[in-house]
């Protein structure tokens, strides 16, 4: 079968991208840890799948491609929402079979748990990876859904229970996948200390995130 996985990205201009870490560890240090999350994401998530990258914003995408070594398309306009159907449409009309959509936020997902979402789709409508946030951190369709997108309220904890309610819905089998967390807050960066500390840093980025984090929690010693 013809799978394909989507991966949105944003190219790492200091001020535009993780922008809440920003005003902790300075903007320089979070497009910094940004370019070091592409990085991963991309040598994280290979298989046997094909992959379509799209990248933000439209005119960084020949920037994005030198960065990332393949080809890089651009996001639509619209909202997230708008963004990524018009990116599932764009993979179904290449021909895949099954599509699967990421982003490059999060450090526990891997190839694993993007084959697990491809299998699921095997007898699912849509499989999804929740998000500790209340979001979610894959997507997954055997055919275009852009109901599941419209007038959901993005970056709110109501994404991920206000797509399930798009799920049921429209009657499509659904397969829920185990949940990760994305780097975006103080919090997210202590809950992954040790995966950050295993990320190809510059010592500015990892001076400025050590200080944001401070010192390791002391081991309990009941």
């Amino acid at each position: 079968m013809n799978d394909v996985l989507i991966v949105f990205l944003k190219e790492p201009v200091p001020g535009r991208v993780k922008t809440r870490l920003a005003s902790l560890i300075g903007a320089e240090a979070a497009a910094a840890l940004y370019a070091a999350l592409v990085d991963h994401a991309l040598g994280a998530l290979r298989g046997p799948w094909r992959r379509m990258l799209f990248g933000a914003p439209a005119e960084a995408v020949g920037r994005l491609a030198d960065r990332c070594g393949e080809p890089v398309l651009p996001q639509a306009e619209g909202d997230l929402g708008a963004r990524m159907a018009a990116a599932f449409a764009e993979a179904f009309a290449s021909g895949a079979g099954r599509a699967v959509i990421v982003g490059t936020d999060c450090l526990s997902l891997s190839a694993i748990d993007v084959e697990d979402a491809f299998d699921a789709l095997d007898a699912h409508d849509v499989a999804l990876a929740p998000a500790l946030d209340g979001g979610y951190v894959l997507l997954g369709l055997r055919s275009p859904q852009p109901a599941l997108f419209a007038g959901v309220e993005w970056s709110t904890p109501r994404v991920m229970s206000q797509t399930l309610e798009r799920v049921a819905r429209s009657g499509l089998a659904f397969a829920r996948l185990p949940r990760h967390g994305d780097l975006d807050t103080l919090e997210d960066l202590r809950r992954e200390r040790s995966r950050l500390a295993a990320l190809p840093l510059d010592e500015a980025t990892r001076a400025a995130l050590a200080a944001a984090l401070g010192p390791p929690a002391a081991p309990d010693a009941r």
